[in-house]
């Protein structure tokens, strides 16, 4: 995970991350989870706003473990949102070290640390660390520290100084191009998303007319198909003329209709299936009757079983 976090942070989607906060609600996880963090610094580098409903968790973890692996997302989440969203976050941000830095359980480590971010984010906005400028006084004894009251008072600062603050103006900017160029990388996925929905959504209206003429074109056939039956009815049919009347007749829906002729015929149940899907399913069962015996007995044969039948 640290590769790709480092290589590819794009990534690291929002799904990870909240597995893995809600994971770390289990605080005995922590100690295994040090690499983690370390994988999130780039993470939050190039996507700072995938961290903000973590930032509180993150700051809390700080101050009960004093981890340096958890502050160092925490910070890299704090620079780069202050260059994504300006002055206002500066100060915000700025606040929320010098709460860490007065917080009597904050390690030298991560104060030294603390020190560093209000100085990078210092470079960019003055104003935001001036304002806290009189916090900074009660740790003047740690160099880092007069570094940053002597930026904040526009004082002459020691080369050693300078050549800080330099550095920090120079690590600015390239966070700065690494974010802005993230940005960038995701308008473009988006815009790449946005026309690949217009293009499905233009094969989708092609299939829906595609399918509306294949609708169309199905219903002609089925037209074809029952004219066919029918000129086939009138030109093959071994049925005498008056059969027409009496298909007529019993191709009305009634319980006395052609069916329960066809099974006082004892035609099969699938037999008379296929037929309730021809145009005239009568005419084609006195077809059948007609064609399978001889013209006087399949007359009589009907005459007596329409008596039946009523």
């Amino acid at each position: 995970m640290d590769i790709i976090a480092t290589v590819h942070p794009d990534l690291i989607s929002a799904k990870h991350l909240n597995y893995i906060f809600a994971a770390l609600k289990d605080t005995s996880l922590l100690k295994n989870a040090r690499i983690i963090f370390q994988a999130f610094i780039p993470v939050a580098n190039h996507q700072p706003e995938k961290f903000d409903v973590y930032c509180a968790q993150l700051l809390h973890l700080v101050i009960e473990h004093q981890d340096i692996c958890v502050f160092g997302c925490l910070l890299q989440y704090l620079i780069a949102s202050v260059i994504t969203r300006g002055e206002q976050t500066a100060k915000e941000n700025i606040n929320t070290l010098i709460y860490l830095l007065k917080d009597n359980k904050t390690s030298n480590e991560i104060r030294s640390s603390i020190f560093r971010g209000c100085q990078l984010i210092g470079v960019i906005y003055k104003n935001a660390l001036v304002a806290r400028r009189n916090d900074l006084t009660a740790f003047e004894s740690d160099l880092a520290c007069q570094s940053l009251i002597d930026y904040s008072d526009g004082t002459k600062m020691a080369i050693e100084h300078q050549a800080a603050i330099k550095q920090a103006q120079a690590e600015m900017e390239q966070i700065e191009k690494r974010t802005v160029k993230t940005e960038q990388d995701v308008q473009q996925v988006g815009d790449v998303i946005q026309q690949q929905e217009l293009t499905i959504t233009n094969i989708r209206t092609c299939v829906n007319e595609v399918d509306t003429r294949l609708i169309d074109v199905a219903e002609q056939v089925q037209v074809h198909i029952h004219e066919i039956e029918r000129i086939d009815a009138k030109t093959l049919s071994y049925v005498p003329e008056w059969g027409a009347g009496v298909s007529k007749l019993l191709n009305s829906p009634a319980s006395n209709n052609w069916c329960l002729l066809g099974k006082r015929f004892a035609y099969s149940t699938s037999e008379l299936r296929h037929w309730a899907t021809k145009a005239d399913p009568c005419m084609t069962l006195l077809n059948e009757w007609y064609m399978t015996h001889k013209t006087d007995e399949a007359t009589y044969g009907l005459v007596k079983m329409l008596e039946d039948i009523g």
